[in-house]
């Protein structure tokens, strides 16, 4: 229905965003990642949306890309994986992790974001690796894609929570776990960041 709305940012959150378009205040859902983007009040955004319609609520979900978008509205056709986790993956790893972890059948990587279980990554990459592959997606070579760890993503959103600005979260987060190492626990990560913030 919607493509994108476009539009002063009013409020963000870990969870939503308000844009204000023509007098009309729009609440889209976005992925925890997308706050650090969303935190200029007052300037024009562009986000893209997927509203998804239910029986009891609509709901506008938002994205920075098209490409994200894309991918949520196909994760959300997957068995078991509603818009919520579908949210969650995105925000948890970037596009190319996503593609890659299916593509390499990584339920490891996958089961790292919260409320997918072993299971539910086997489900998904089963029925997602087909759809990839036919929009040209092929496995890719580990480091071809800049990554960003979900730990610094998730230890993010735990200094912002407790109102730290999203700069020096995600600069305390990248430090903290520079420091930590990639073995080390969200717990761990957060009481280091918070020394070094």
């Amino acid at each position: 229905m919607f493509d994108y709305i476009k539009g002063v940012l009013i409020t963000s959150s870990p969870e939503r965003v308000v844009i204000d378009t023509g007098g009309i205040g729009y609440c889209l859902r976005i992925p925890a990642t997308h706050f650090a983007h969303l935190t200029d009040f007052g300037k024009e955004v562009k986000i893209y949306t997927s509203l998804i319609v239910r029986e009891d609520s609509q709901t506008l979900y938002g994205f920075l890309t098209e490409a994200e978008r894309d991918l949520f509205e196909t994760l959300s056709t997957i068995t078991g994986i509603g818009p919520k986790t579908a949210l969650a993956l995105i925000g948890h790893m970037t596009t190319e992790e996503l593609e890659r972890a299916v593509l390499n059948s990584d339920t490891r990587r996958l089961s790292q974001t919260p409320g997918i279980g072993k299971k539910t990554a086997e489900r998904l990459i089963l029925e997602m690796r087909d759809k990839l592959k036919k929009r040209g997606i092929t496995p890719s070579k580990p480091g071809h894609a800049k990554m960003q760890s979900p730990l610094i993503s998730d230890t993010m959103a735990a200094l912002v929570n407790l109102g730290y600005l999203p700069g020096s979260a995600q600069s305390a987060a990248e430090k903290a776990l520079k420091e930590k190492g990639d073995e080390a626990s969200l717990s761990e990560l957060i009481t280091c960041a918070l020394k070094l913030i």
